[in-house]
C-alpha cells in the first residue's frame, strides 16, 4: 500500500495475474482484489479492531487509528456525487455499485466499538458517506433485481450470495437502522424454496429467480445467525 489505508499492488506471487476476493466468480465489482471498495472498507475495520485490541492490552494502538483514518479518508473521497455511491473499484475499471461496501461494519459493532459506527463519531463521515451509498444501492435497477426484487450484491451481476445478503441485511438494519422489507425477503425464501429446491439450501444464486450457481450446501450460510432472530422475534405475538 501508499499509506492510503486501501490495497494498491498485487501480490508479486501472481506474476501476470491479480489477486481476487473471496467473489472469485464475479466480474471486477467484487472480483478484483486490488483497489476494491469491500476489501477497502474490511481493511478499515481490521485497523481499528487493532487499535481496540492493542489499546485494551495496553499497547499503543495510535498507528492503527492513524491508518483507519487513512483508509476512512480514502474511501470517502471516492464517493461519486453525481451517481450518489461509491463505486466498486477506487483506481476505476468498474463503475458498479455493490452492497458489500457495508459489509465490515458488522466487525467493530459486534465488538461493542460503537463510536467507531456511529454517524457522530470520529468516523462520521466516512459512516453518513456509506448510509448514502446504501440507500443508493437498495434502489431497483441499482442493486434490487428487477425480476425478484432480491438483493444483488452487485448492480453489474446477477450472481448473487445469500450468506453475504445476510451479513449485510444485518448491518443495514443494526447499525443503520433501516427496516427490513417483507418483500425482499420473500423473494429471498423463493431463492432457497423454490429456485434452489433441487439442491437444499444454497449460497450462489441467480438473482431473477434463486436458480443455483454453485455452493450448494454450503456452509457459510450461517451467517443468518446474525438476522434471523430479528425476524423471528418480529413475528412472535406480543405478551403486553
Amino acid at each position: 500500500m501508499d499509506g492510503d489505508g486501501v490495497m494498491d499492488a498485487d501480490s508479486a506471487r501472481t506474476e501476470n495475474g491479480a489477486e481476487i476476493t473471496t467473489y472469485d466468480s464475479l466480474d471486477a465489482s467484487l472480483g478484483q482484489a486490488r483497489a476494491n471498495l469491500y476489501l477497502a472498507v474490511k481493511t478499515w475495520a481490521s485497523f481499528v479492531c487493532l487499535d481496540h485490541a492493542l489499546t485494551t492490552l495496553g499497547r499503543d494502538g495510535s498507528r492503527a487509528a492513524e491508518r483507519a483514518g487513512r483508509a476512512a479518508q480514502t474511501i470517502t473521497s471516492a464517493f461519486d456525487q453525481q451517481r450518489g455511491y461509491i463505486p466498486a473499484l477506487l483506481e476505476g475499471g468498474s463503475d458498479a455499485c455493490i452492497i458489500p461496501a457495508i459489509e465490515a461494519l458488522a466487525y467493530p459493532h459486534l465488538l461493542g466499538l460503537a463510536d467507531a459506527v456511529n454517524e457522530q463519531g470520529p468516523y462520521g463521515t466516512f459512516v453518513r458517506t456509506l448510509r448514502t451509498h446504501l440507500m443508493t444501492a437498495l434502489q431497483p435497477g441499482v442493486c434490487l433485481d428487477a425480476t425478484s426484487g432480491g438483493w444483488k450484491l452487485s448492480s453489474t451481476s446477477s450472481n448473487t450470495w445469500l450468506s453475504k445478503i445476510f451479513l449485510c441485511q444485518f448491518v443495514a438494519e443494526d447499525v443503520f437502522g433501516v427496516p427490513g422489507d417483507a418483500a425482499c425477503d420473500a423473494a429471498h425464501v423463493r431463492w432457497q424454496q423454490v429456485g434452489s429446491a433441487a439442491h437444499g439450501p444454497t449460497d450462489q444464486v441467480h438473482s431473477s429467480d434463486g436458480r443455483d450457481l454453485g455452493s450448494r450446501l454450503y456452509p457459510r450460510l450461517v451467517t443468518n445467525v446474525l438476522w434471523l432472530p430479528r425476524v423471528v422475534a418480529a413475528a412472535q405475538p406480543s405478551r403486553a
